[in-house]
């Protein structure tokens, strides 16, 4: 490759890992109006802090300042700003203070490590520190990748993928393409490997976004109540039917939506099924 497409390469590399940095910010900003962390997993936050700080070890003892230790950076940066919204906002703050500690943890061993192998201690050369480093931070990094599976079983079960972060899967299968062809271009099989599969899991989330997506479901809500009112169950234009019974639709106080007048119930992804009360009888059943 000529040095004018490998440096096109490089930046376009380094753009796209500070897209994927950003890439939580939906969900963040979410959290801040909302004041609630309902439907966000903070491991995806964590793993892009843990996974940024190793791979800056790794492109330091590398000797790869861009794109690898520039976008590692601004990573760290920007996850540590990501967890501490997250932490002030969440009802489960030690289960997230207990994640965040055994990470830290993790990564000052590791950065121990990599200090004393530098210096000489460990009696071993600066490549080898470099590829037990790159060893881990290929296993954090898989983790990162497929850290929004985490909601997957969820996905599966209620077949919607609201709790999916979409933004940040779509980003990272770009990211990961772009990475895997600096892994081929360099011969660095630590870049390499993580990202063929940091493009496969993506495309998976992907996928099962479009096949569970949350407005879909809605709709399907809006024609399952549209199908009752067809057979005769509801009456046409009403939610009264025609044995006298009535569909209430009950707001619940957990959920306040004044602040958003403008948003509509079903772009939350919001379900409404008609029920009738055991202690109601129809009319023509009453004496």
């Amino acid at each position: 490759m000529t040095a004018p497409l490998l440096v096109a390469l490089k930046a376009t590399t380094t753009i796209a890992a500070f897209a994927m940095c950003l890439s939580p910010i939906p969900d963040i900003r979410r959290i801040c109006q909302l004041q609630s962390t309902e439907n966000v997993s903070v491991l995806p936050l964590v793993s892009l802090w843990g996974n940024s700080f190793l791979w800056l070890l790794y492109g330091y003892l590398a000797k790869n300042f861009f794109p690898i230790v520039a976008t590692s950076v601004f990573g760290c940066l920007t996850a540590l700003v990501y967890i501490t919204v997250y932490f002030r906002r969440t009802t489960q703050r030690r289960y997230v203070a207990k994640l965040f500690c055994a990470v830290l943890l993790g990564l000052l061993f590791v950065m121990l490590y990599a200090v004393l192998g530098l210096v000489g201690v460990t009696g071993q050369a600066r490549a080898q520190v470099r590829d037990i480093v790159g060893y881990i931070a290929v296993a954090v990094n898989i983790v990162l990748y497929a850290s929004p599976l985490e909601t997957v079983r969820e996905v599966v079960r209620t077949k919607s993928a609201k709790t999916l972060p979409i933004s940040m899967c779509l980003v990272a299968a770009i990211n990961c393409s772009l990475w895997m062809v600096c892994g081929v271009v360099d011969s660095d099989l630590f870049v390499l490997t993580p990202n063929v599969i940091g493009v496969t899991l993506s495309i998976i989330q992907v996928v099962l976004y479009h096949i569970y997506h949350p407005k879909r479901r809605a709709h399907e809500g809006e024609f399952e109540l549209e199908l009752g009112r067809s057979r005769g169950d509801l009456a046409p234009g009403s939610t009264c039917s025609k044995d006298g019974s009535h569909v209430s639709m009950i707001h619940s106080p957990k959920d306040d939506f004044s602040a958003f007048p403008f948003i509509k119930a079903a772009d939350w992804g919001l379900e409404f099924a008609p029920s009738r009360s055991p202690r109601l009888a129809p009319p023509n059943a009453r004496m």
